[in-house]
Formats: C-alpha cells, sequence, structure tokens
C-alpha cells in the first residue's frame, strides 16, 4: 500500500479569494452514531449515512502558481498524531 502525506501552504489573499469559490461537495459514507427508538446511542458497525465535504485541494486550480513534491515518508511518521485534540499530546503514536 503506498501511504502519501501533503502539506499545504496558502498565502492570505489566495484563500481570501478561495474562500468564495464554489468548489464541489464530496459524498462520504459515513458510520455515523445515532439514537435508537429506546433513546440508547448506537455506534454502527456499517455506514448508515452520508457526509457531504469539501476539501481545500478543490481550489488548487485557482492558483496562479502551483507546485507538488513527492518525499519518502516512513511508516511511522505517518502514523504520529500531529494533529491531537486539546488535552492529548501530540506525537502519541496510532497503530497503522
Amino acid at each position: 500500500m503506498t501511504r502519501r502525506a501533503g502539506n499545504h501552504f496558502y498565502t492570505v489573499d489566495f484563500l481570501d479569494k478561495a474562500s468564495d469559490l464554489l468548489t464541489p461537495y464530496h459524498i462520504a459514507k459515513k458510520k455515523i452514531p445515532c439514537i435508537d427508538e429506546s433513546g440508547q446511542r448506537v455506534v454502527p458497525q456499517a455506514n448508515n449515512g452520508i457526509k457531504l465535504e469539501q476539501f481545500i485541494f478543490d481550489c488548487f486550480p485557482h492558483s496562479k502558481s502551483f507546485a507538488c513534491a513527492e518525499v519518502p515518508v516512513s511508516r511511522h511518521a505517518l502514523c504520529l498524531n500531529v494533529s491531537a485534540p486539546p488535552g492529548r499530546p501530540r506525537g502519541r503514536v496510532r497503530a497503522c
């Protein structure tokens, strides 16, 4: 399996312009927790709904300049949780 990691860098001017773009929605099938008839929370085992998502990379074609570089990344580096929620330590390794 090929794994990819990416960083995106933008100017403030571009982000200001990108916020006005009409970018497409993408359908993502998800396991969405819900409440059953008895009021109990249910965490589904299979996808039970969809979410409409938008991605920042959909604005790339609207940039004046764009560059992409592919660099080797170790499996360990890809598994580091660098965007941990508040209160949780960064750099915590999760199973990949």
